[in-house]
C-alpha cells in the first residue's frame, strides 16, 4: 500500500510538473514569435503562438529521455549485476529511452523548422558567442555524439545488462543536462534584438515607442532618474543614467559580463576615445551588429553616453545594482564620476 501511494504521489507530481512546463513553454515561445498577436493582442494568439506546439513537443520526450537516462543511472548503481530485478529494470528503462529518444529528435528537428526564419542567422553567434561563433561545427559534433552516446548506452542495457556501465551512463547524462543548458542560451540569444520578438527589443524598450523615444530622449520619460534632460552641468550623470536604461540589459561598464569598456577597446584600441567614433559606431550599432537594438535616445542623450563611456575608459566603475548595500557583497569604493574635463 505504502508503495502504491509513492509510486500515485510521484505520477501526480509528473503530470502537474508537465501542466508547469506547458504553460512556461508558452510564455518562452512567445518570447520567441508572438505570431498574429501583434495585430490581433488576445490570450489565445499570444499562448497559441507558432512555436509553441513544436517546442512543448520536444521539450516532453526529451524530459522523459533524460528521466529515463537517471532512472538507469541509478539502477547501475544501487542494484548487484547478478540480481534479475536489474536486468527486467535495466530492459524496461531502455525501452522507454529509445521510445521517447527519437521523438525527441523529431520534436527538434519540428522545433528548429517553426523557428522563425529571420532568427536562424544568429545560430552561430548563439552557439558560442561572438568570439567562439566559429566553434558552430564542432558544437553540432558535439550534440551528435551525445545523441549516439545515449542511443548506444540504452541498447547496451537492453541486450547486455550484467555489463552496463555505470560511468557511461553518467557520462551521457552529463552531456544531455549541458547541452540542455548550451540550449536555453541559445534560445534566449537567437531572438535577439529583440526580447519579444517584433514587440520589445532586448533594452526593454517597445519598438512603437521608438520614435517618441528618439524625439523627446529616453531620460524625459523614465521614472527613476535625477536627470531628466541632459545639460552641460550633468552630462556624465546623465550619460550613466542613459547607459543603465538603454544598455546595461546587457552590458556592464566594466565587469565580467559583456563590459563596455571591454568592446570598445577591442574597436578602437587604448588611446583615447574620439566623440565622433563612438557616436558614429553607436548610431548605427544595429546594422554592423543585427542582434542589438538601435540606440533609443536622442543627440543630446548620444552625446552625455559617449561622454560618460570616455570617463569609463580613464576611470573605470561600477553601476550600482538594486541589491548594492544589502550585505551580500561589500561594495568596493570606487571614485566618483569626475566633471568633465
Amino acid at each position: 500500500l505504502q508503495k502504491f501511494k509513492h509510486v500515485k504521489y510521484g505520477l501526480f507530481l509528473s503530470f502537474f510538473s508537465w501542466i508547469t512546463m506547458a504553460i512556461i513553454v508558452s510564455i518562452l515561445s512567445f518570447m520567441m514569435d508572438t505570431g498574429n498577436w501583434n495585430n490581433d493582442r488576445t490570450f489565445l494568439y499570444g499562448f497559441l503562438n507558432p512555436v509553441y506546439l513544436p517546442q512543448l513537443f520536444f521539450r516532453t520526450p526529451l524530459a522523459m529521455t533524460m528521466g529515463g537516462m537517471i532512472a538507469m543511472f541509478l539502477t547501475l548503481i544501487y542494484t548487484r549485476k547478478d540480481l534479475e530485478f536489474r536486468k527486467v529494470a535495466l530492459r524496461s528503462i531502455s525501452k522507454w529511452v529509445l521510445i521517447w529518444g527519437p521523438l525527441a529528435a523529431a520534436g527538434a528537428m519540428l522545433y528548429y523548422y517553426m523557428i522563425p526564419k529571420s532568427l536562424v542567422g544568429n545560430l552561430p553567434v548563439a552557439m558560442g558567442t561572438l568570439e567562439f561563433q566559429n566553434w558552430y561545427s564542432q558544437i553540432v559534433v558535439i550534440v551528435i555524439v551525445a545523441i549516439g552516446l545515449v542511443i548506444g548506452m540504452a541498447n547496451w542495457s537492453y541486450f547486455r545488462p550484467q555489463t552496463a556501465p555505470a560511468w557511461l551512463a553518467g557520462v551521457s547524462i552529463l552531456l544531455v543536462v549541458g547541452l540542455m543548458g548550451h540550449f536555453e542560451r541559445l534560445r534566449e540569444f537567437i531572438r535577439k534584438p529583440y526580447v519579444i520578438g517584433e514587440y520589445m527589443y532586448s533594452n526593454g524598450l517597445r519598438v512603437e515607442d521608438y520614435p517618441l523615444l528618439q524625439r523627446d530622449g529616453v531620460l524625459k520619460h523614465a521614472n527613476f532618474v535625477a536627470n531628466k534632460e541632459v545639460t552641460d552641468a550633468n552630462m556624465l550623470e546623465a550619460g550613466r543614467d542613459v547607459f543603465i536604461l538603454t544598455c546595461s540589459r546587457c552590458h556592464t561598464t566594466n565587469g565580467a559580463v559583456n563590459p563596455m569598456t571591454g568592446k570598445f577597446t577591442d574597436m578602437f584600441g587604448t588611446k583615447p576615445w574620439e566623440t565622433a567614433q563612438l557616436k558614429g559606431y553607436i548610431k548605427n550599432m544595429h546594422s554592423a551588429r543585427y542582434f542589438m537594438p538601435p540606440f533609443p535616445g536622442n543627440d543630446r542623450e548620444l552625446d552625455a553616453l559617449c561622454a560618460y563611456i570616455k570617463e569609463l575608459q580613464t576611470n573605470p566603475q561600477p553601476v550600482s545594482g538594486a541589491q548594492d548595500g544589502l550585505g551580500f557583497n561589500k561594495p568596493k569604493p570606487s571614485q566618483p564620476v569626475a566633471a568633465v574635463r
